[in-house]
């Protein structure tokens, strides 16, 4: 009986454990912050939004809360991330701004590479050169032939993506112009442009609804593309005529990522949760009609493709002067 009774004891103990051990195990089993770098509206922000929106609709048990936070660059936002817990519920939307600002050793960036692990590259939109319709500037040739110091171009950080398109293109035209960037990303740029009384004479953004809307009010239009890729049928700079012609390709992206130290098990529910959710040909479609390209490199290959763009803004950067 003695020993029946401690056979069952035993057993009772071994469930106990399984139980507690699958409890602790059950990710997610609580809401997903996912930190957006970037202001509300930008591409950025509509992108993870509609994605996040589309997974949630086929894990129901999963939840995100997103959390917009913005400031150098997206620096402030990515550096939260890789100070979070390792558990697998934190995320953030690293930009490709990561690759220009860590290759920079005067901006001292608080965040590299090896700060996270890599989960899914999910867009790869080119950046634009947008002016007021009512400027008197035709296309992109009349921009470079007027453009100077008075010429006041936004952007949304310094040594962002933005910024580094036209500090190579006017490098490349050989002109100067006046840098003003926007810490609240993109969205408050063209806020700028678009206002009655403007702050600037044009905006280097990517695509978003907030530049969309604007376009479709009339107030702004697209120039000239600094990515291979198109939007708004706009031209591409390094296929423009003689010597307005600049080789370059300023295609901007960003990944999800998670704390380097994320342990495998988390890692590898959420790379399969974003490969599902970025090869939705449904989400891709919405964001096409934003002028949004989307993309879906997971894991591994979302690591490598970091990596490369790293060494490529080396490159550049070294190329430019720029310490």
């Amino acid at each position: 009986m003695k020993k029946a009774l401690s056979l069952l004891l035993a057993f009772a103990l071994v469930m106990s454990f399984g139980i507690s051990a699958f409890a602790a195990n059950d990710y997610p089993s609580e809401p997903i912050t996912t930190i957006i770098p970037k202001g509300a509206g930008g591409i950025t922000d509509t992108l993870t939004r509609s994605l996040l929106s589309y997974i949630e609709q086929d894990y129901p048990d999963v939840e995100f809360v997103c959390e917009n936070i913005t400031g150098a660059s997206g620096i402030v936002g990515m550096t939260k991330c890789a100070l979070a817990k390792p558990n697998g519920y934190t995320i953030c939307l690293v930009p490709a701004e990561i690759c220009q600002l860590s290759n920079i050793p005067s901006y001292n960036c608080a965040v590299t590479l090896d700060d996270y692990r890599y989960v899914s590259v999910i867009s790869a939109v080119p950046m634009m050169l947008i002016v007021r319709t009512d400027s008197g500037i035709d296309d992109v040739y009349a921009f470079v032939d007027n453009l100077s110091k008075d010429v006041k171009v936004g952007h949304s950080g310094t040594f962002g993506m933005g910024d580094m398109a036209i500090i190579a293109a006017s490098q490349g035209w050989g002109k100067e112009y006046t840098s003003v960037p926007y810490a609240d990303g993109d969205s408050a740029a063209i806020t700028a442009l678009a206002a009655d009384n403007p702050e600037i004479d044009a905006v280097v953004c990517c695509p978003s609804s907030t530049l969309d809307a604007q376009i479709e009010a009339g107030k702004l239009k697209v120039l000239c593309s600094f990515g291979k890729g198109t939007s708004y049928d706009a031209p591409v700079v390094s296929e423009l005529e003689g010597d307005y012609a600049v080789d370059i390709d300023f295609t901007t992206w960003c990944v999800v990522t998670v704390p380097d130290d994320t342990p495998d098990e988390e890692y590898n529910f959420l790379v399969e949760m974003f490969r599902k959710g970025t090869t939705n040909e449904d989400w891709s479609a919405d964001m096409a009609k934003l002028y949004i390209t989307t993309a879906s490199r997971c894991g591994d290959e979302a690591r490598e493709y970091v990596e490369s763009q790293y060494n490529f803004y080396k490159e550049l950067i070294a190329e430019l002067g720029i310490e």
